[in-house]
């Protein structure tokens, strides 16, 4: 089997005794790669760093395993271990920043202290006039002037002219932006990014030529951003606000002009509202901008590395709708993604059991719960479908900042919702060879041998290595093409995509978000389908939007009138941007609550019975149909039946068990139906191919037999070898207050029983905080890290007299060490067994 696990490998110089025992522990669990991290490590780029470096690639090397380097001393990604600040400022982030003075004329031989405005380390870029609409902040976009050439020896001399104006001093400036940032390199500046090439990049060549494309696989580029603000919403329109700058801005600004007037002109409407032409500025200044971080940052580097024979991976800053945004953003995720060989995104706490929508609260954000759960991991797969240099490959940055509650169980949990939304390969976050405990963003999933879950890590890396090589090198099937809403938000009011996206996975109807570059420039209508790449649609979905650019509505068109449906959710767009007027004509509009019906007829799979909470992927895979389903909920079980349109023998494919079994079906009305049942936690594959010796399913018509309810029961924790009895026989809370609140470590729980005739039974544990180990008469039987806590009891393995039944449970690391600044956002779940315990016939 394949490994898509590459964890994070936290550096801070142990010695190669530790960090050698850290690799073998991944090894040893089937992960065959990792990314050096090396934000903590104290000699970054000095003999310290090397020696390690040196050590690491060394043991990989040995183990066969690839090595990934993250690409900076920092996070995010841009910082150059500070040689930018130190050796070339000039190439640091630049900003253009407007200063507003009001004037009211007319004012004769009027002149102005603009110099007094321009602070060290600056430069004046213009001075633009504009006249204010009477005694409100709109400005009168005929008025607007540049007068930059009025200046003398700082002074302007300008007359003004009757009535309320405003004069926009717009300054080329350091200051302003994320303070966290401000020695970052430009991310819009070709020049400014080669040297943060030569600083990070090329010493790391020198040292490790050989093994660049061997051992050395790539570099890794974490949340690369504009910075020019501290925000995920970031919106135009507030004079506050810095705005990214760069020669390469202004040059491609100078280019561009509207209704015959310069764009240069014009830019006071980034900040003011205009009378006639705010969204088409802002959506041209947004266009460019995230044209230049594509080009200049992301694009730059993957070349620099494809010319080295090795590959560029990362993330950005995606939530709260930043991928779309300035600020923590890149402007646009398809063209911030476009560099990156591997499409990527992070789940750092912001993926929670039952957070399906609405925002809450983590140590980070209040993150909005819908785009969490229902669109970024579609976002991201998407990209890795659409674009075929990244080969339908797509990454997560998973389970990093959830604190020690953070388990087994929620790590299976989330894995589900990433993967059945697409994503293939997992950074789990992270591996820290330092001292237990590391307060730096557990968990920490070996913590030098602290974490008392670590004994079943295998089985969850088994788990997710298992469905991700089913989900590697297939392609999506998605019937509807939802449009990617950055271009309408730049400029108006945009609905955003994953509201589409939610509304049909609700009703298993799933889609792909394509962006206006891939519809534009890339799709291609055949047989009343449109094709991007391989993907194949049947109909495009355009969230509501308030403005859109012209030669998406022209490529609509054509769509529309091969009989292919475009509908529009809610309303039609006011216009398109350049000020042209909208056709609706050969359109649809539907609101998006009547969607999924209107849609129904285009879904590849329909479903009924009991079936919310259930999730699914449809992938072609080696020219045979495949669908991955997941059950979504943590307390209720999905049954019902799926109709589906493939032909021929399929089976059932556990990925947890590993075990595939025959599938429960019927034809009704000319209609191949399929069973599901898959209960809270619980995943399976619908496989369209033949194979031999498959497990049937057994119709269990169980009765209880007998519950267990007297135990002797001891524990251990985390940090001792042995069990300590306790005189307490019955099953409760052990985290309980008046028990053991503090303890976070195994508690084993001892019973007999017996079973003369020697039959099969189950074991039903009931409710189980959270990783079980079952032993019965010494024989391990079986190690589950979730539920349902149900094991089957072999009549082989089974006494004829008495049987000794076991039952360990090992908690999370939380009872015992919650000092960090993650888990109090946690609602903190009991210890134990706490039953009922039943043997079922």
């Amino acid at each position: 089997m394949n490994s898509y696990l590459t964890p994070l490998f936290w550096q801070h110089h142990e010695s190669a005794e530790v960090l050698r025992e850290e690799i073998d522990k991944m090894k040893s669990v089937g992960i065959d790669s990792f990314i050096v991290e090396a934000r903590p490590h104290p000699d970054y780029l000095a003999a310290g760093w090397w020696e390690d470096l040196t050590i690491i690639i060394d043991q990989a090397k040995k183990r066969e395993m690839k090595v990934w380097l993250f690409d900076d001393s920092d996070y995010p990604s841009g910082y150059a271990n500070g040689l930018i600040e130190a050796s070339c400022p000039e190439h640091c982030k630049r900003y253009l920043a407007v200063r507003p003075l009001d004037a009211h004329g007319p004012l004769l031989d009027a002149s102005f202290l603009i110099g007094d405005w321009v602070y060290e380390g600056e430069e004046l870029v213009s001075v633009i006039a504009g006249k204010r609409v009477g005694s409100t902040e709109i400005i009168e976009e005929e008025t607007l002037q540049d007068i930059t050439s009025m200046i003398q020896n700082g002074r302007l001399y300008w007359e003004v002219p009757e009535g309320r104006w405003r004069l926009f001093i717009l300054v080329n400036t350091r200051d302003g932006g994320e303070p966290h940032t401000r020695s970052y390199v430009n991310p819009v500046s070709m020049k400014a990014v080669s040297k943060f090439i030569e600083f990070i990049y090329e010493p790391h060549y020198r040292y490790f030529k050989d093994d660049f494309g061997q051992t050395i696989a790539g570099f890794f580029s974490d949340e690369p951003r504009f910075g020019n603000a501290v925000s995920y919403e970031f919106e135009l329109g507030d004079e506050s606000r810095v705005l990214p700058w760069s020669e390469e801005v202004f040059q491609g600004l100078n280019k561009q002009s509207l209704k015959g007037v310069s764009l240069l002109t014009k830019l006071p409407l980034l900040w003011y509202q205009g009378d006639q032409t705010t969204p088409d500025v802002r959506y041209l200044y947004m266009d460019l901008v995230s044209k230049l971080f594509s080009e200049c940052f992301i694009n730059q580097i993957q070349d620099w590395c494809h010319e080295r024979q090795v590959e560029l991976i990362g993330h950005l800053i995606e939530e709260n709708g930043a991928h779309s945004r300035l600020g923590y953003g890149p402007g646009h995720f398809f063209r911030g993604m476009s560099g990156f060989d591997i499409a990527g995104m992070d789940n750092v706490c912001n993926l929670y059991p039952g957070q399906r929508e609405g925002h809450y609260k983590t140590h980070f954000n209040y993150f909005d719960g819908t785009f969490n759960h229902w669109g970024l991991a579609k976002l991201t797969s998407s990209v890795a479908s659409l674009d075929k240099n990244k080969k339908g490959r797509a990454l997560c940055e998973a389970f990093g900042a959830y604190g020690w509650s953070e388990g087994l169980k929620t790590m299976k949990w989330i894995t589900d919702v990433l993967c059945v939304r697409g994503i293939t390969i997992i950074t789990p976050h992270a591996f820290s060879p330092k001292e237990y405990p590391d307060l730096d963003c557990p968990p920490h999933f070996y913590a030098r041998g602290m974490n008392p879950q670590w004994p079943f890590f295998d089985i969850w890396s088994n788990y997710a290595n298992r469905v991700c090589e089913n989900l590697s090198e297939g392609r999506a099937i998605t019937p509807i093409a939802v449009l990617y809403h950055a271009e309408a938000q730049w400029g108006g009011q945009a609905q955003p995509f994953e509201a589409v996206v939610k509304a049909l996975m609700e009703n298993l109807i799933d889609s792909t978000v394509i962006s206006c570059d891939h519809l534009i420039h890339q799709s291609v209508i055949k047989k009343q389908t449109v094709m991007i790449n391989e993907m194949v649609f049947r109909a495009i979905v355009i969230p509501y939007s308030e403005y859109l650019p012209k030669d998406l509505v022209d490529k609509l068109k054509k769509i529309a009138e091969a009989g292919i449906p475009v509908y529009f959710c809610q309303e039609y767009p006011v216009r398109l941007y350049g000020g042209y007027p909208f056709d609706k004509t050969g359109f649809k509009r539907v609101l998006l609550e009547e969607l999924p019906s209107v849609l129904t007829n285009l879904a590849d799979i329909t479903g009924e019975g009991k079936l919310q909470g259930l999730s699914y992927r449809h992938y072609l895979k080696d020219d045979q149909h495949c669908y991955f389903l997941v059950n979504e909920q943590r307390d209720c079980q999905v049954n019902g039946w799926l109709t589906v349109e493939q032909k021929g023998p399929c089976y059932l494919y556990d990925p947890l068990n590993n075990v595939s079994f025959s599938p429960k079906e019927t034809v009704t009305a000319g209609k191949r139906k399929i069973a599901v049942s898959l209960k809270p936690y619980q995943s399976m594959f619908i496989m369209f191919s033949e194979k031999k010796d498959l497990e049937q399913v057994k119709e269990r018509k169980v009765a209880p037999f007998i519950e267990l309810d007297q135990w002797e029961i001891s524990l251990k924790s985390f940090d001792e070898t042995t069990f300590s009895s306790l005189a307490e026989t019955k099953l409760r809370n052990f985290s309980a207050p008046d028990w053991y609140p503090d303890f976070s470590g195994t508690i084993r729980y001892k019973t007999h029983f017996t079973n003369e005739r020697r039959s099969e039974l189950l074991l039903d544990m009931g409710r189980v905080y959270e990783v079980v180990r079952v032993l019965l008469n010494g024989q391990e039987i079986s190690r589950l890290i979730c539920p349902p806590y149900e094991v089957v009891l072999p009549s082989e393995k089974q006494l004829d007299g008495k049987n000794e039944l076991v039952i360990e449970v090992t908690n999370t690391l939380v009872k015992a060490n919650h000092t960090n600044i993650y888990d109090r956002y946690w609602p903190q779940e009991p210890s134990g067994l706490l039953g009922k315990v039943m043997l079922l016939k």
